[in-house]
């Protein structure tokens, strides 16, 4: 097997790169074409994520649930390395034209405040394109990526955020959580998502959708101690090329109490009443947006259950909303032990 994996990574560095090239030259209408045909083709041809994300659907969706939201998540799916490749060709004033923002009062209180600002979205349509909202905040937004275990294919994701002058990817340095706390005390704004699911040793479970679901304590807590104000933001299709921005009612953290000094873990602070209550906040917020854009959202993430987990309830059938709550109470009962 290691002597393929040579092959395989010089083979998927091609690939890749044919993509990118083929999305330049290409015009935008046939591009999103078959950046959707893909995507049908992986509902296709992937069973497990077709199921997955049909049953995230209908348990979450309740009545809101049609036939068809499955296939649009798909080929929504599939537009989304399209237009990052186009956006990350664009300059500055292509950029303001083609995203088109809902709520700059927002963005102009929370400027007004004098704090750093925690700009929050989930993984709805094209996130990707968000790092561009550095443009209307007039300052950079730092970020925390995850590294690619193949290190051309990481070359390849670095030329692209390279192009992004919004954003600057913060080095990790003593962790996560900390380099974020940081870069809010020197008074920095900073960028994060907030729908990934969680480990289960943090103890925090928030509604999603109706279900509870595992969530990171992270953005709350890093809010907290790094004494920022929390602009939730998230993008959704526009007309033609465009998108449109939209920016929601600030969080203050400040309203939902303080955190001790002493709690500098995590683990500890994930424990809080505070984080539990602005958690509680932002996944309502999530919530709200998913239920107007439900085919826009990122389904294809295992949210309320671990994928082996999620596995086991497709194999065996057993009834998911069931399992969810069950998990829930579960935890909930080994933190009060």
């Amino acid at each position: 097997m290691k002597i393929l994996q040579p092959i395989v990574s010089e083979l998927l560095y091609l690939t890749i790169i044919s993509f990118i090239f083929f999305v330049r030259i290409t015009p935008r209408p046939i591009a999103i074409t078959v950046g959707r045909l893909l995507g049908l083709a992986f509902w296709a041809l992937v069973p497990y994520y077709r199921n997955l994300v049909q049953i995230q659907m209908k348990n979450a969706l309740g009545s809101g649930y049609s036939w068809a939201l499955p296939l649009k998540a798909f080929m929504n799916f599939g537009i989304i390395p399209v237009d990052i490749i186009k956006f990350s060709y664009l300059n500055e004033d292509q950029v303001k034209k083609r995203l088109l923002v809902d709520g700059m009062k927002n963005v102009t209180s929370s400027l007004a405040d004098g704090r750093s600002i925690m700009c929050i979205t989930g993984h709805i349509s094209n996130w990707e394109i968000l790092a561009n909202v550095a443009i209307f905040i007039g300052s950079k937004l730092h970020i925390v990526m995850a590294v690619q275990r193949d290190p051309k294919v990481e070359s390849i994701f670095k030329s692209i955020r390279a192009r992004l002058n919004g954003v600057e990817v913060l080095p990790l340095k003593g962790g996560m959580v900390s380099a974020l706390i940081e870069t809010l005390k020197q008074g920095k704004h900073i960028g994060m998502m907030v729908d990934q699911r969680h480990q289960k040793k943090y103890g925090l479970i928030c509604d999603l959708l109706g279900m509870p679901a595992i969530t990171t304590p992270a953005p709350a807590f890093i809010a907290l101690k790094g004494d920022a104000i929390i602009l939730p933001e998230y993008a959704s299709k526009g007309e033609g090329k465009t998108y449109r921005v939209y920016f929601e009612k600030p969080i203050d953290p400040r309203e939902f109490g303080t955190i001790d000094d002493n709690i500098v873990r995590l683990t500890d602070g994930a424990q809080t009443e505070a984080v539990q209550n602005i958690s509680d906040t932002i996944q309502a917020w999530l919530t709200s947006v998913i239920r107007i854009y439900p085919d826009q959202w990122l389904w294809l993430h295992s949210r309320w259950v671990r994928r082996k987990q999620m596995k086991k309830i497709l194999k065996e059938g057993l009834d998911f909303r069931e399992f969810v709550f069950q998990q829930a109470e579960s935890i909930k009962q080994e933190f009060k032990s």
